[in-house]
């Protein structure tokens, strides 16, 4: 998806421009390539559907992001804040986004983020943890300084007709409210709920 500028995508024999908020799909075996035919910075949000290609596709970014100006961002290559220092170090992208839940949890999110300042590297919050007490910690995570891109936040009706969490996360002329205190709904929880297991060390 183009979030500014406009992109000169080529694919196989087919050229189109895809211009801001606008998006194309392409099948993973089509050869391509993507130029910014204009003046204005291209910045464009790449998402992965299907198959996993392998961690080590960070050596591939960094010659790729040589040769153009374009930002690229790692998103599925970042699992550990080692991934994102060795992809910072050798100049695979110039934006990271961060999975709280990919990474392995809070701590190392904002490890990864602290990082990425320091480096003049930016980041933007992704999803996997859809639940509303998953979007609020992403919420609550997007407020660090160097988050500059826009978020991957969804408010609490876009995944489920009732969320457990109390108020609903919802947008207020369009921004979401960190400030807001959230709390989980125990009733809606138990509503949902099929099955409790307990592990005991």
């Amino acid at each position: 998806m183009v979030v500014q500028g406009t992109a000169k995508v080529v694919i196989g024999e087919t050229e189109k421009l895809v211009r801001e908020n606008e998006s194309v799909y392409i099948v993973a075996t089509e050869w391509h390539r993507l130029e910014n035919p204009g003046k204005v910075p291209l910045e464009i949000i790449e998402v992965q559907s299907g198959s996993y290609l392998g961690e080590d596709d960070i050596v591939d970014h960094s010659e790729l992001q040589k040769q153009i100006k374009t930002p690229l961002c790692l998103d599925e290559s970042i699992h550990t804040v080692d991934d994102a220092r060795k992809a910072i170090r050798i100049g695979s992208c110039r934006i990271i986004n961060i999975k709280y839940g990919r990474v392995g949890g809070l701590l190392n999110s904002v490890r990864i983020h602290d990082l990425c300042k320091e480096a003049g590297v930016g980041n933007w919050i992704g999803g996997m943890i859809e639940t509303g007490i998953g979007q609020v910690i992403k919420t609550a995570l997007g407020t660090c300084d160097n988050f500059v891109y826009a978020a991957d936040i969804e408010t609490s009706d876009r995944f489920v007709v009732e969320d457990v969490i109390t108020p609903d996360l919802a947008q207020t002329d369009g921004y979401l409210d960190a400030n807001i205190e959230y709390h989980v709904d125990e009733k809606k929880l138990n509503k949902y709920t099929a099955e409790v297991s307990i592990f005991k060390a």
